[in-house]
């Protein structure tokens, strides 16, 4: 009987340390879950901020056509205005050289493209980075 008792009692030891083993690989496991969200979450942000960067970037080019194109009219109306005192050879500030803006229009077109392309980046993270960029354009 005592040698029964011996071994069942070995069996219940090894049975609790295999259930503390599996609990520390449950627990390991759980880690590594949450580790790898918050690293997927992270790689989401910094490609919305490259994006946001990419629009941003793509406004102040605008901005700085549409302040060149200003001023240009503005020296052009100067310069008439002190040529004659008519304004009917002025430039018109509302017009604008489409032509000018092209190259910016495709790089946004391109930061669009290659942000949409990536599975990486949470739709509903994407969208509102997009509007909250949008806003301060």
């Amino acid at each position: 009987m005592p040698k029964a008792q011996d071994y069942t009692t070995r069996l219940v030891d090894e049975n609790e340390c295999l259930k503390q083993e599996i609990n520390t690989v449950r627990t390991n496991q759980i880690n590594r879950i949450n580790k790898i969200t918050q690293q997927k979450n992270h790689i989401t942000d910094l490609l919305c901020q490259n994006f946001a960067i990419a629009l941003l970037r793509y406004r102040d080019k605008l901005e700085l056509i549409n302040t060149r194109e200003a001023l240009q009219n503005a020296q052009a109306w100067n310069f008439n205005e002190n040529e004659s005192d008519s304004d009917e050879n002025s430039l018109d500030i509302h017009n604008f050289d489409q032509n000018l803006d092209m190259g910016t229009i495709a790089e946004l077109a391109d930061a669009i493209d290659r942000s949409l392309n990536d599975a990486a980046i949470c739709r509903t993270v994407l969208t509102n980075q997009i509007k909250r960029s949008t806003r301060s354009i």
